[in-house]
């Protein structure tokens, strides 16, 4: 690039670009200006092309959805003047078709024709008013004239065929000087347009839509049902001949589907003349049986309703049951019975109302009663307590919300007790009744020996008791008014004491000798008392399920060698249990044996005895 040019591009590049935004802003104006005069045209060019529409269809759905999801009021305040007058025609309509039907049931309704027809809608299953118009109204469907509705030109029609056609101009005329006039002289109905127009013993129909009416010659008195049908047809009309409708020139339209849909509202309906002769007799045969079947129907709902009643009331006076939602259906009493586990079983219960089982549909659910006879049923069972056993050892029974126990529980049936009391029945306080410390040691024949304290139910023993009453204390505790759990672990048996003493007195005691196997005097006079302790220890030994040994172990004083020393041992031995023995003791709980241990060196007189020891096994 030249100097010349770089200063011509640093001089006039603003002016440039300020030049081309100029030009691009025209040509968007142009371009807009030729889219505000061509899209109008083109579109009307367009507006049958298949392809426009599957094109603008999607744009233009969502933008109707969009504004109404921005702007509901708007879209409903456009919409009610034109589907308020159609939602209060389609009332009135079905208004009047209900007066219609109502009005011919009732004027049918005793009648024996009746029954016959209520016979037909059973077996039919279409219902009653409805067998009533078809078999009491007379009509026959003549002409159906499709007219444009702005052009009031005839489209279509279709008459039967052995029905004369009325001439198609002088119908169009008609009813387009009808609406005409209606527009013009009655303002105040102009947005309501005319529907039926009588002419002698024929009617006029007028079906009408946006772009199209439906006129329909009917000769008789038809069933306004029948309007709701031609208005169905006239929309499926819409739908089929859309493009028809908008764009209509005066031609005539041949489409088989429209042709379809208006024949089949050619129709003609003469009731049925009646029957006579044997027919007559085979219908009051019929009527009769009915008249038996309603009679039995009747005979066997009354019996269901006394069951019922029955049934209720058996119930109501049972703990433990409830009846819901009870009713009689398909020729049982169904319904909701409640029951308690400890309330009569369902076979129990039709055996108590006298019921069969196929009369019977009721749908069973557990649940657990509160009543009193129930709550004391549980704990009873909970406990292991029977009140109806006469030999049972205890009773329950519940009295202003207390609930006592009369007799004796064992330890585990005092635990289950207190814990389902306080689970099934937390209303009721247990009530015990209660010794004075007095009563209570004279009816346990408490020892002079021995001390009793009472915690709750516990009662704690300390000191000595004899064995014997030891053995005999749980039938003493059995005896009492309530329950008691006794402690002895502090109360120490009295024969054990004593034992423990003679023991201790005897153990390592010892008969002198003066000299060889010669007792010297004292030992000679404690003989027949040791005989005595032996005997008063064998004795408690037996007591309290033991025996014992007494071991007589020979001492000598070391005078002479080891082996005469052993010899003087074993004689001492013998001599002491041959004393004993001669004062009464049990030879064979006695054992003479020499001491073994060697006596140390030298003289010593005190080593001339008999030791004894005493040897006890469980």
């Amino acid at each position: 690039m030249t100097e010349w040019e770089r200063l011509q591009e640093l001089l006039l590049n603003h002016e440039r670009e300020r030049l081309d935004q100029l030009e691009n802003q025209q040509q968007s104006d142009q371009r807009q200006q030729r889219l505000r005069s061509d899209l109008p045209q083109t579109l009307d060019q367009l507006r049958g092309d298949p392809d426009l529409r599957a094109s603008l269809s999607s744009p233009v759905t969502a933008a109707l959805h969009e504004s109404i999801e921005r702007d509901r009021e708007s879209v409903a305040s456009l919409l009610f003047p034109v589907m308020g007058p159609a939602i209060r025609r389609a009332v009135q309509e079905s208004l009047r078709s209900a007066v219609q039907r109502i009005n011919l049931a009732l004027e049918h309704g005793l009648s024996p024709r009746a029954w016959r027809w209520r016979l037909e809608s059973w077996r039919s299953g279409e219902p009653f008013a409805q067998i009533v118009l078809r078999h009491s109204l007379s009509f026959s469907v003549n002409e159906l004239f499709l007219i444009h509705r702005n052009t009031g030109l005839m489209m279509v029609r279709r008459s039967r065929r052995e029905v004369l056609a009325l001439d198609q101009d002088a119908v169009a005329s008609m009813l387009t000087a009808i609406q005409n006039f209606l527009r013009q002289s009655l303002t105040d109905i102009a947005e309501d347009p005319l529907r039926t127009v009588e002419m002698g013993g024929a009617s006029l129909w007028l079906i009408n839509g946006p772009d199209a009416i439906l006129a329909a010659v009917i000769e008789g008195e038809p069933p306004l049902s029948l309007r709701e049908g031609m208005h169905e047809s006239l929309e499926s009309v819409h739908r089929l001949l859309r493009d028809e409708l908008q764009q209509y020139q005066g031609n005539k339209i041949q489409h088989s589907q429209v042709d379809a849909l208006l024949d089949q509202h050619l129709v003609e309906q003469r009731p049925k003349s009646p029957e006579r002769g044997p027919a007559r007799l085979a219908w009051g045969l019929g009527i009769a049986a009915l008249l038996l079947l309603t009679g039995v129907w009747a005979l066997h709902t009354w019996q269901l309703k006394q069951d019922q009643q029955r049934l209720q009331q058996y119930v109501d006076q049972t703990p433990g049951l409830m009846l819901f939602d009870s009713r009689i259906q398909d020729g049982q009493i169904s319904g909701t019975l409640l029951r308690d586990p400890l309330a009569p079983n369902r076979a129990a219960v039709l055996e108590a109302v006298a019921l069969a089982p196929q009369r019977i549909n009721l749908r069973e659910q557990s649940y657990l009663s509160q009543e009193q006879e129930l709550l004391l049923k549980r704990l009873q069972h909970a406990a292991h307590i029977d009140n109806a056993d006469p030999e049972a050892r205890a009773k329950l029974s519940v009295v202003d919300q207390h609930l006592r126990v009369e007799g004796q529980l064992t330890t585990q049936q005092w635990q289950q007790l207190r814990q389902s009391q306080a689970l099934l029945a937390p209303q009721w306080t247990l009530t015990l009744p209660q010794l004075d410390h007095a009563a209570l040691s004279q009816a346990l024949e408490l020892p002079a020996s021995s001390q009793m304290s009472q915690q709750d139910t516990e009662l704690i023993f300390t000191g000595q008791a004899p064995l014997a009453w030891h053995k005999k204390l749980p039938q003493l505790i059995a005896k009492l008014p309530i329950y008691y759990q006794s402690n002895t672990q502090q109360l120490a048996v009295a024969e054990h004491q004593q034992l423990s003493q003679i023991i201790e007195s005897l153990n390592g005691s010892r008969l002198n000798f003066n000299s060889g196997i010669v007792f010297d005097s004292e030992s000679q006079q404690r003989i027949s008392e040791m005989a005595k302790q032996i005997q008063q220890l064998e004795h408690l030994a037996a007591t309290t399920g033991q025996s014992i040994s007494i071991q007589l172990l020979g001492m000598s004083d070391g005078v002479d060698t080891w082996d005469v020393n052993l010899e003087i041992r074993r004689a001492r031995a013998e001599a002491s249990r041959d004393a004993l023995l001669s004062a009464g003791v049990d030879p064979s709980i006695l054992q003479a044996d020499a001491q073994l241990e060697r006596p140390p060196p030298g003289f010593n007189a005190a080593l001339r005895y008999c030791e004894i020891v005493v040897n006890i096994r469980e």
